[in-house]
């Protein structure tokens, strides 16, 4: 007599992909040209700041929030659905209210809260798919790279040909294809795990790995201040070109997609938390290397080519090590509190007090950042052991 097997199903790689890339195209499209958009309108930067602000304020409470409510929830993608739904119809607002201030922000906001916060929940969705192959992540999360790469291109090349004046119409038609997205995706349910960190259902702030996840992956956020927030103008002040500048961003973003891509082979090969050292040990380098090769072109270019391992090998560990080391049951809040605590907490902290090193010393600012990244790797090596995460004798290496 032969037992018939069920195959697992197949992950359905481009409905997943789908999602990262639209998410990620209405951020390209946001980021370089709200503020030019808010500027046509006749507003002041103060204002158009003010508005920036109050969007940095919604991505680390938002998170937290919608974690809270998938948890608790009967399906989260149901949840995903809805506020995606939320933020397309809260956004066709702006259309109403640009010649009033306050309103205009409550719109973008409220949307922003949103999409943008729910971000975190659609990563535990990718996971789930994915079941023990968690390795293929970075083959669909860099279609999110991707995605902002384009909107940012296609949407300038718009602006240029046309008028800024169209903005607002291409982020809601991108905000309604991302919803459209979620809804030709499908939950898949996951057996509870009975090992490791996963086995203690407890309060999410009793897990102390959690905690030392938090301060590693802020701290390494944090590092990245200075750079998202002064790089170009770094790079302006040693007497670099625009138009070397803007070459020297594409290396970063060609190196993070080549870097996603190239995840399920190191993943294979290599252990999380190796992975995970390797990585801080290098992005410390990238920043004093960018202290010390300023103004030198062909030094930065191979700096740049860091960014995939500063963020994009970065992030693909992180997010596997905030799902499995806590119960099924708070794996929202766990993705939540990363989303928010360490890359808008981390990052806002890392540009305000890299803000105030460089008015000492530019260079200084990416040493400091060299420093907080290299201090990130000694509490990872000291505290982040595999025994400590529980995951050892899994079939995903820790």
């Amino acid at each position: 007599m032969f037992t018939s097997r069920n195959p697992e199903p197949a992950v359905p790689y481009w409905r997943l992909s789908g999602v990262y890339f639209f998410v990620c195209a209405v951020l390209g499209t946001m980021l370089p040209y709200w503020m030019l958009f808010m500027e046509s309108l006749g507003y002041s930067a103060w204002q158009t700041g003010q508005l920036t602000a109050l969007q940095m304020v919604t991505t680390l409470i938002a998170p937290y929030v919608w974690g809270e409510v998938c948890d608790r929830a009967s399906s989260r993608l149901r949840v995903i659905r809805a506020g995606n739904l939320a933020a397309a119809l809260i956004f066709l607002c702006v259309f109403a209210f640009f010649e009033h201030y306050w309103a205009l922000v409550l719109a973008v906001c409220a949307s922003a809260f949103c999409w943008q916060g729910l971000n975190a929940q659609f990563e535990i969705i990718t996971l789930n798919h994915l079941g023990k192959d968690p390795h293929r992540y970075g083959r669909i999360r860099l279609w999110g790279s991707f995605g902002f790469l384009s909107a940012v291109w296609l949407t300038g090349q718009i602006i240029n040909l046309y008028s800024v004046a169209l903005l607002p119409y291409i982020v809601a038609g991108l905000l309604f294809t991302l919803w459209l997205m979620t809804l030709v995706n499908r939950d898949q349910p996951v057996k509870e795990q009975k090992d490791g960190n996963q086995a203690r259902p407890g309060g999410i702030w009793q897990n102390p790995v959690l905690w030392l996840l938090l301060v590693v992956f802020f701290m390494v956020n944090f590092s990245h201040g200075s750079y998202y927030g002064y790089y170009s103008l770094f790079l302006k002040q040693e007497g670099i070109s625009a138009a070397v500048t803007g070459n020297l961003w594409t290396v970063a973003v060609a190196s993070e997609l080549l870097m996603f891509a190239a995840m399920p082979w190191f993943m294979r090969r290599f252990s999380l938390r190796f992975i995970l050292l390797v990585s801080l040990f290098l992005t410390a380098f990238r920043w004093l290397g960018t202290g010390m090769q300023a103004g030198n072109v062909a030094e930065l270019t191979l700096l740049q080519l860091l960014h995939g391992v500063s963020f994009s090998a970065v992030h693909t560990v992180a997010v596997l090590l905030f799902k499995q080391c806590v119960h099924p049951a708070h794996e929202g809040k766990a993705q939540a509190l990363y989303c928010a605590v360490c890359i808008g907490g981390g990052q806002a902290a890392g540009v305000a007090a890299g803000g105030q090193i460089w008015a000492i010393s530019p260079v200084a600012s990416f040493y400091f950042s060299a420093a907080v990244a290299a201090g990130a790797a000694v509490i990872a090596i000291l505290f982040l052991t595999a025994n400590r995460l529980g995951l050892a004798g899994k079939d995903q290496q820790v």
